[in-house]
């Protein structure tokens, strides 16, 4: 079952269950499309208004991708939850022979390299949502300012979360070419955005307390 048809209820109650997933990937992924929809809800609070008709294009372009961007970020938690179901099962291989250890190592480092690869795919996709927000933050509605600053907010827990599900995962793996690349690229990823959007934030709560 996806985990689009849960109610708010549901998917709290199982990310809060004896299970793997949902789990921190997941979470990661629902956070993601938080705030690519207070984003949109900055939006929607913008257009139309005279004070704001020279971004009206903009604005509404922006409002596009976010709504994308908050779609393949549901996407990624039946994702995640997809690539975890495998590497779960390949840790109770047996391995009491070297043929089995073997054959266990093998299927370990596939599942491994797909249950990294997610989180890292979610780090892409906030990289784009960085950008959106960027926008929605400088062009919208200045009374829609503390819900612009908790998108940003919100993003940077996103990204966090990722960055550490791309860690559980590379630090296994036996090709430590591929792991480091994937380590080097998620946290250049999460760095240079986390700085863009600490930004977006750090200025908002400072605009507030005036």
């Amino acid at each position: 079952m996806s985990y689009r048809s849960y109610t708010l209820e549901n998917f709290e109650e199982a990310l809060g269950a004896k299970s793997s997933v949902p789990g921190g990937g997941g979470a990661a992924g629902y956070t993601a499309a938080l705030s690519a929809a207070l984003g949109r809800m900055v939006i929607a609070f913008t257009v139309g208004k005279k004070t704001y008709a020279e971004w009206e294009d903009t604005l509404l372009d922006c409002r596009r991708r976010l709504r994308d961007l908050g779609q393949r970020a549901l996407d990624s938690i039946d994702r995640d939850a997809e690539v975890f179901e495998p590497l779960s099962r390949a840790y109770g291989l047996p391995k009491t022979t070297p043929e089995e250890e073997e054959k266990r190592r093998a299927v370990l480092e596939v599942c491994l390299l797909e249950a990294a690869s997610s989180p890292l795919e979610l780090l892409r996709l906030c990289d784009e949502l960085t950008g959106a927000l960027e926008e929605a933050a400088a062009h919208g509605s200045r009374l829609m300012r503390s819900d612009a600053g908790c998108a940003a907010a919100l993003c940077r827990a996103s990204m966090t979360c990722a960055l550490m599900n791309v860690y559980i995962n590379t630090r296994l793996m036996t090709n430590r070419e591929k792991a480091e690349a994937m380590n080097r690229e998620a946290e250049a990823l999460a760095v240079k955005n986390d700085r863009r959007l600490a930004a977006v934030s750090d200025r908002i709560t400072e605009e507030l307390k005036k």
